[in-house]
């Protein structure tokens, strides 16, 4: 049996349905974009007087790593990802406590894993006292890295299987 009020129901979540497709997929469509907001950092005003463009705030990574089946946590804390004319840095901001001695082996030390890790252009080390931003850059070797499975040659496999084919066609002839 039919209710009168079943129709009205039926049509209100009919309705409900379409407003929400409506305002999820189709309204979006006809906004306009909205100016990203710029980032405001201590950092982000030093090294944009330099010339880079902070575009990224300052963000920390979380990692695990597993040592002879024993587990581990970690972060990485980044202040801030810049760019300057297609080339991307990452942002570090010197500390007070823990001040960098600039030699080859200090500067690799400290900074060799973030160029590794988040694969950009260089380091921007910028000093907030002394309002100084120091490029810190690597020129690293190509390394070649050979896999167990490139070791292996293709070609015996590839013979391998013709002679099957031809054995195989002999002997239904």
């Amino acid at each position: 049996m039919k209710e009168s009020g079943d129709t009205l129901i039926l049509y209100m979540l009919i309705g409900a349905i379409f407003y929400f497709i409506y305002k999820r997929w189709i309204a979006p469509l006809f906004r306009d974009p909205k100016e990203p907001e710029p980032i405001q950092s201590v950092y982000g005003t030093i090294i944009k007087e330099k010339g880079y463009e902070l575009i990224r705030p300052k963000e920390t990574l979380a990692f695990s790593m597993e040592v002879d089946e024993h587990a581990y946590e970690s972060r990485i804390y980044i202040d801030g990802i810049a760019s300057k004319e297609d080339q991307y840095f990452l942002v570090v901001g010197a500390k007070n406590r823990k001040p960098i001695r600039f030699s080859g082996a200090a500067i690799r030390d400290t900074f060799l894993h973030y160029v590794l890790l988040f694969d950009v252009d260089g380091i921007l080390y910028v000093d907030k006292h002394k309002r100084e931003v120091r490029v810190i850059t690597f020129e690293l070797p190509e390394i070649e890295r050979r896999s167990k499975k490139s070791s292996i040659s293709i070609w015996p496999t590839v013979l391998l299987i013709i002679l099957s084919v031809v054995l195989g066609w002999n002997y239904l002839i």
